[in-house]
């Protein structure tokens, strides 16, 4: 594969997975963002080269299974560390509704410093 195809076949990929990270993140009902998660996911199936076909439905499935409930945990991220900071800042220890603890600002803070640096290392990989 030459440069320019290297290139192209990069740039779609992050295409896919900017447009599977939409539809997790979107402030939608579940439904509606697995729908449009199915809809990426055959957008990526009509892929002509078999090769960019089989790694962008990987990419899709990747960005998709905090949502899908496949991807462990939830990591501190957006809207998870926002709801927890906002939680702390109203003063609570334990959320009011599921009683789970509120992560100390500390913990949230070296979250973020963590996945900055897996990020950062995940990009340097990728060049």
């Amino acid at each position: 594969m030459s440069r320019p195809q290297t290139d192209e076949f990069l740039e779609r990929l992050a295409r896919y997975r900017e447009a599977a990270r939409t539809c997790v993140r979107a402030d939608a009902p579940v439904a509606r963002r697995l729908l449009a998660l199915v809809k990426v996911t055959m957008l990526a199936r009509e892929e002509e080269d078999p090769t960019l076909r089989a790694w962008a439905e990987r990419v899709v499935y990747e960005e998709a299974r905090p949502l899908l409930g496949d991807g462990g945990p939830p990591e501190p991220g957006d809207p998870w560390e926002r709801a927890q900071r906002q939680l702390r800042r109203e003063g609570y220890e334990r959320c009011p509704r599921c009683w789970a603890r509120v992560a100390t600002d500390e913990e949230l803070d070296r979250a973020q410093l963590e996945r900055e640096r897996r990020l950062r290392e995940l990009e340097g990989r990728a060049r």
